[in-house]
């Protein structure tokens, strides 16, 4: 179930961005946007896999996947958001 969740949670980051984004001109900002949203993400897969996986190994597994994953699917969320708009 948190896999599904982790998967809404990436494709919902990347909608947003994709909003957030479209049509904006590139600006510096202090701090970097990115590195906010880098945070948020942290803290949310950290909260998942504390929660779910006391044992070591099974909590790897899922954060390497869920690493791999929300790349992907953040991704192509964002891009096809930014088509459509």
């Amino acid at each position: 179930m948190i896999e599904i969740l982790w998967l809404l949670f990436a494709a919902s980051c990347g909608l947003v961005e994709g909003f957030l984004f479209h049509g904006r001109k590139p600006t510096i900002t202090k701090p970097d946007e990115h590195v906010i949203f880098t945070i948020q993400r942290v803290v949310v897969g950290m909260i998942c896999v504390w929660s779910l996986y006391p044992d070591f190994q099974r909590m790897m597994i899922f954060t390497i996947a869920a690493i791999a994953v929300f790349s992907f699917i953040h991704d192509g969320t964002l891009y096809e958001t930014r088509r459509y708009l």
